[in-house]
């Protein structure tokens, strides 16, 4: 199963350059065809993986930034468990939970950096194909990634808010869900969120007792 260890060696590998050296280049875009035909084949691809991200009833994924991994629960449509080894938040629509040594607190998701950064990046796919429509889609080629085998595509963020500047996604050839996305930020450094699982059934609650 996909784990933060996955998520680091996406961020090594591809740092150098070598997965991406290495992957043979996919069928479905033969040396024919021009580089905006390329373009617009990678572009419906990223657009199906995001029409199928948008029909998951729940996910868990680990996201990986310099300051350490989350673990993302979701269940549709709006409620997120956020972990980390000392902290764990409850994100039910735009209210965020978050416990404390004295009890749960509440406020605005927004007004909660850790729990906006983490929401924001592990939803991505449901608006990928909006930025990359407005941009050229680099088809990178065939990745495996743990024990998935992928189509992997690259767009760039140019006029998006913010400090990313290119995304990489690697969708399952077999689902069209996600198995990472890959951000680097104009500061050279890497945020990854990896999806261990899709569908499973859980279960995630506001907590009773917060003020």
């Amino acid at each position: 199963m996909p784990n933060s260890i996955g998520a680091l060696a996406l961020v090594m590998a591809f740092s150098t350059g070598a997965a991406a050296s290495s992957a043979p280049r996919p069928s479905a875009t033969p040396r024919l065809l021009s580089p905006a035909q390329r373009a617009q084949i990678a572009y419906r691809a990223v657009l199906a993986s995001s029409q199928a991200f948008r029909k998951v009833h729940s996910f868990a994924a680990n996201f990986t930034s310099p300051a350490g991994t989350v673990l993302v629960e979701y269940k549709a449509p709006d409620r997120f468990r956020l972990s980390t080894l000392t902290r764990l938040a409850i994100l039910v629509g735009d209210t965020a939970y978050v416990k404390e040594d004295s009890g749960w607190t509440s406020g605005p998701v927004e007004d909660d950096e850790f729990a906006a950064f983490a929401k924001r990046f592990s939803m991505e796919p449901v608006i990928m194909a909006q930025w990359a429509k407005l941009t050229v889609v680099a088809d990178i080629g065939h990745v495996a990634v743990e024990h998935h085998q992928t189509e992997a595509y690259q767009y760039t963020n140019a006029g998006r808010p913010g400090e990313v500047a290119t995304t990489t996604v690697w969708i399952d050839t077999k689902t069209l869900l996600p198995v990472a996305l890959r951000f680097d930020t104009a500061d050279h450094e890497h945020i990854v969120v990896q999806y261990n699982s899709y569908n499973t059934p859980i279960k995630i609650d506001a907590p009773g007792n917060s003020r």
